[in-house]
């Protein structure tokens, strides 16, 4: 990843939207939770992870080189978790840049380092979860644009799930029950909001 330059667009775009909206409305307005940064940053990553995982597996299978993968000494298994602990890694980068925001915040005021800390662990578990989604989309399809495409709507949809729901049922009935299972936002909204619970981790590391 950083011998081309996709890895480092990556850390590039997701630190420079997450910076923006921290002196925005941290530095500049005085906001004290990292809400703002991590909700826009979180609707950056439905755009940048399916660009990131656009040929992690496609491209194999264009080039054939998927043949080379399937009969290697080692499993599947493991060169499919090899790509995605490479791909969480650059995604822990721009992750680790976020997490000093809130000691330049403390310098001008009182900060919760709890809630911070646990919002952006949410984050990073949100991140993790469309990585394995972006991955396994690209797994399916040997075009590099076809799983960026299809990653994009799938992972907007996630993202904009609770607000869907809403437009079908604003009382809920089994349909918005399923729907939204698929609600990739919702229990980082939950975290966001200093309302973390097991079953919220739970839902990302299953995905």
């Amino acid at each position: 990843y950083f011998s081309s330059v996709i890895g480092c667009l990556f850390i590039a775009f997701t630190t420079l939207i997450s910076g923006i909206i921290f002196w925005l409305y941290n530095l500049q307005n005085g906001y004290p939770t990292m809400e703002p940064s991590i909700f826009y940053a979180s609707l950056g990553l439905a755009l940048l992870v399916p660009v990131l995982t656009m040929k992690v597996m496609a491209d194999e299978r264009r080039q054939k080189t998927d043949q080379l993968i399937l009969t290697s000494p080692v499993s599947l298994i493991k060169v499919i978790l090899g790509k995605y602990f490479a791909l969480l890694t650059i995604f822990a980068i721009p992750v680790l840049v976020i997490c000093t925001y809130p000691v330049i915040l403390s310098m001008f005021g009182t900060v919760s380092f709890t809630l911070a800390y646990t919002t952006i662990l949410g984050f990073f578990l949100y991140g993790a979860a469309l990585i394995a989604i972006g991955v396994f989309i690209s797994s399916i399809t040997e075009m590099q644009i076809i799983a960026a495409i299809i990653g994009i709507v799938v992972m907007f949809l996630g993202f904009f799930m609770g607000t869907i729901t809403g437009l079908i049922s604003q009382e809920g009935n089994i349909v918005t029950d399923i729907l939204n299972a698929f609600y990739t936002m919702g229990p980082l909204n939950d975290i966001m909001a200093g309302q973390i619970a097991l079953n919220h981790i739970v839902y990302y590391v299953s995905i």
